[in-house]
């Protein structure tokens, strides 16, 4: 398999019965992130146009996937499968790992990580937050692709490491 340069963990439930949605996965778990994908971008879903619009083509590189292997009715206070997030992890061996309001994902992975808010957050600085992780996402990709310049952290990273919020750690170097 082609390694993917990120995977990507964000609670999401989908936009559509939830009976069907969970006889979708069910029927079709070689395709799970693909599926993950499809419910986030390609049906009507807010998590999806924030993703979209904070990362534009790059959700298309990105191996997305639920920090947890059913589908629960609601997401909020679910807690996360680190053995199902390991087994994704283990899959793709990405280069990063993005968390989307998923903090358990440090006890699974050791790399190099960006956690964020989850997009659909109603803090105000959530879109600024997502932009930034979107700056750094690209970043990395720019890195995997063996682009000249990009061994030490950019300028850019910089800056957008300073804007954080305090007291919280949304970026680490493997």
């Amino acid at each position: 398999m082609r390694r993917k340069r990120i995977v990507a963990f964000v609670a999401n439930r989908p936009c559509a019965d939830i009976n069907q949605v969970r006889r979708v996965f069910a029927a079709n778990q070689k395709w799970r992130h693909e599926i993950v994908a499809y419910y986030l971008f390609d049906r009507p879903c807010i998590v999806g146009q924030m993703l979209s619009r904070a990362f534009g083509e790059l959700c298309n590189q990105i191996v997305w996937e639920h920090p947890y292997t059913s589908v629960p009715e609601r997401t909020r206070g679910v807690p996360a499968d680190l053995k199902h997030m390991r087994r994704v992890i283990e899959k793709f061996d990405p280069l990063t790992v993005m968390s989307f309001g998923v903090p358990e994902v440090e006890e699974v992975w050791d790399g190099h990580l960006i956690l964020g808010p989850h997009p659909a957050s109603r803090r105000v600085d959530t879109e600024r937050r997502l932009a930034q992780m979107a700056v750094i996402a690209h970043e990395d990709c720019e890195i995997v692709n063996g682009s000249p310049g990009h061994e030490e952290i950019s300028e850019a990273t910089k800056v957008i490491q300073e804007t954080w919020l305090p007291n919280e750690q949304h970026w680490r170097k493997a």
